[in-house]
Parts: C-alpha cells; structure tokens; sequence
C-alpha cells in the first residue's frame, strides 16, 4: 500500500534515489508512514537497510559528502548537514524524523547554537510542522519552541504530512 511502505516500494525508492548517487547530494526525512509497522506506533523504520550514507558519495562523510552527523549512530532519521547553496551562501540542514523527543531537539539546538553556524543559513525538514491552513501543528510548536524560535540562523522549515494543495506559509519571529 502507499501508507506503509512494502520491501518493493522500499526496492523502488532506493532505485529511483541511486540515479542521483554521484550527481547530487540529497536528505532524506522520515514521516509517520516510514515508522513501525501500522503508522508510527514505534520508531522502527527500514530506511537505514534501503539508504545509507555510503550510497551517495555526495552525501557520504567519508568521501567529503554533507551529512556531518547523527543523533544515534547509523541511523540517519534524525542527522545534520553543511553544504553551499548555489548562491554561495553555506548552508546547515537539519533532517528530524516524525515525533521527535525533546533528546533529539535540544542535540539539533546544541548544534544550531554553534558560533561557527553564526553565518549559515539554517533549514529544517521535517514530516509533520506546518498544517494545509498554514498553522504549526502540535508537533510544529514544539519543533517551533524547542529549536526553530531558539535560533536566528534558522530561515525556513519544510514538510510534508498534510493534504490539500501543500502550499502554505507561516511567517514567524523567533527568540532572537
């Protein structure tokens, strides 16, 4: 089925990703339909046996790839990245998995909070922030409150998650 992914569809994602291996480096965020079995009702997810790091080049730290670390080794739900934009400016990217806990947060706030990302525009990816009538949901404040509003590098967020046309915008002021 589409909401819960098969070893197939699993099968064709890694595919359809591996055109891009080499070509362009990409970040992956996990949503509730890429956890447990049903829908999220555990953190399990087949991502890390279908994607990993040393798939892309680009990506791949060991081979001068973007992602510059884990939350929790060897499992790229929750990771970050530093890449150049094409406009030159550099770029801190975070990718956090669906429901994240406070660890996960306040791990992406200590790394966001770093004098050398002082001049690096911040992104965060995230499956569930921002609803179709352009609110944060519960689980976007608490991204919102717990790491976007805490830092001023931060510049936008984007998701997925909900229906409707997916354009929607929501312009806030953070803490700083």
């Amino acid at each position: 089925s589409g909401e819960n992914p098969s070893t197939l569809q699993w099968q064709n994602a890694r595919s359809t990703m591996a055109l891009l291996d080499g070509q362009l480096p990409y970040v992956l965020a996990v949503g509730n339909h890429d956890l447990g079995i049903n829908n999220a009702e555990n953190d399990s997810t087949r991502l890390n046996e279908f994607f990993a790091p040393s798939d892309n080049p680009l990506v791949d730290p060991a081979q001068g790839g973007i992602l510059k670390g884990l939350f929790e080794s060897g499992r790229m739900e929750n990771a970050y990245f530093e890449m150049a934009a094409p406009d030159g400016r550099e770029l801190l990217v975070f990718s956090i998995a669906w429901d994240p806990d406070l660890a996960v947060l306040n791990w992406a706030s200590r790394i966001a909070g770093q004098s050398r990302y002082d001049d690096h525009t911040a992104i965060l990816l995230t499956h569930n922030y921002l609803t179709s009538e352009g609110q944060r949901s519960d689980q976007g404040e608490f991204l919102w409150n717990n790491l976007v509003a805490k830092h001023e590098n931060f510049e936008i967020v984007l998701n997925g998650h909900f229906g409707g046309d997916g354009v929607d915008y929501l312009a806030s002021v953070g803490d700083q």
